[in-house]
């Protein structure tokens, strides 16, 4: 919150300078850049293990991300329980998903999978896959 107060701070006292405008300015640059470096610091900190984790199921493969992934490679590397298989039924019917549309959902299960840092894809993966999906995807 020191930022706030220093934003208040300015607000108040700023209308009486003269500079006012570039003071908000370089304030507001400032703010944008600690917001950027915190995101780096975050991305960081959860995508580096998720890129270590992919490196090593990929080892010895052509491949280099979940997205590479083909139906063989999913096949190989997707293998959902039966609660996932039964929600990846009713989702097919329900939202009318080609085949593509569940390998797409699949891929993106798994790495919802993989920022959890579980081996297995579960439900609750790939329920928050198929809500990344628009209606008529």
């Amino acid at each position: 919150m020191p930022t706030l107060f220093i934003h208040i701070v300015l607000l108040s006292i700023g209308r009486r300078l003269p500079d006012f405008g570039q003071i908000m300015e370089n304030v507001a640059y400032h703010k944008y850049a600690v917001a950027l470096y915190v995101i780096e610091l975050l991305c960081q900190e959860q995508f580096l293990p998720l890129s270590k984790r992919q490196a090593q199921r990929f080892a010895g493969t052509t491949l280099y991300s979940n997205a590479d992934m083909g139906p063989g490679e999913m096949r190989q590397f997707c293998d959902l329980d039966d609660t996932g298989r039964r929600l990846m039924k009713s989702a097919m019917s329900q939202m009318n998903l080609s085949a593509r549309g569940f390998h797409r959902v699949l891929k993106v299960g798994r790495t919802i999978a993989d920022l959890a840092g579980c081996e297995q894809i579960g439900p609750a993966h790939l329920a928050e896959a198929l809500q990344y999906r628009a209606r008529g995807q």
